[in-house]
């Protein structure tokens, strides 16, 4: 059975659904969660008491039209939660993160997990970095960034032709599977 080596953590692949308990520490998530350092961690314990496998903390909001924020917020926001589950829990911590020195930092902070909603494509340096760590890596599909997203699920070209959806996502694949294998 193939399994996922994430850091300290073994995830055996094709036996089980794993559940990922999601700990928003931003003051404007999406799903109107937001919590920030005691509440993230409190949140983050009731997770676990519920069933999560993995715990995924984020910093920065990705919600559509969501602002940017710097590589020290989201340190801020992040960094002291994963600090204080690493030393208590027994189960993978995954951040949330679209930024190279975030993924560093979390890493040495106890995470084993990066998750990178830009596929490793907003910033050049991400998958350099993951590649001399031993961690787990979740890469996603997104159109265009989070603050401009609403207008980046174009059903049209411009110039009126079709936009092939599928198979512009199997091309963003082919291409991210690469990079990260060559990294």
């Amino acid at each position: 059975m193939p399994v996922w080596k994430c850091g300290r953590f073994e995830l055996p692949l094709g036996g089980q659904t794993y559940v990922m308990g999601i700990v928003n520490a931003t003051p404007d998530s999406f799903s109107g969660d937001g919590v920030l350092c005691e509440a993230a961690i409190s949140h983050a314990r009731r997770l676990i008491e519920d069933g999560a496998d993995i715990l995924d903390i984020g910093g920065e909001s990705t919600r559509p039209g969501a602002a940017k924020i710097s590589v020290a917020e989201e340190l801020e926001r992040v960094i002291a939660v994963v600090e204080v589950l690493a030393r208590e829990i027994q189960i993978p911590i995954s951040v949330d993160t679209t930024k190279a020195e975030v993924a560093r930092r979390a890493l040495d902070a106890g995470a084993s997990i990066i998750n990178d909603i830009s596929g490793a494509t907003f910033d050049d340096t991400m998958l350099g970095v993951l590649g001399e760590r031993d961690c787990g890596l979740i890469l996603m599909h997104l159109r265009g960034t989070p603050q401009a997203m609403k207008w980046s699920t174009r059903v049209q070209e411009d110039d009126g032709a079709p936009n092939d959806l599928i198979s512009e996502i199997q091309a963003f694949w082919r291409e991210r599977i690469g990079a990260a294998n060559l990294a």
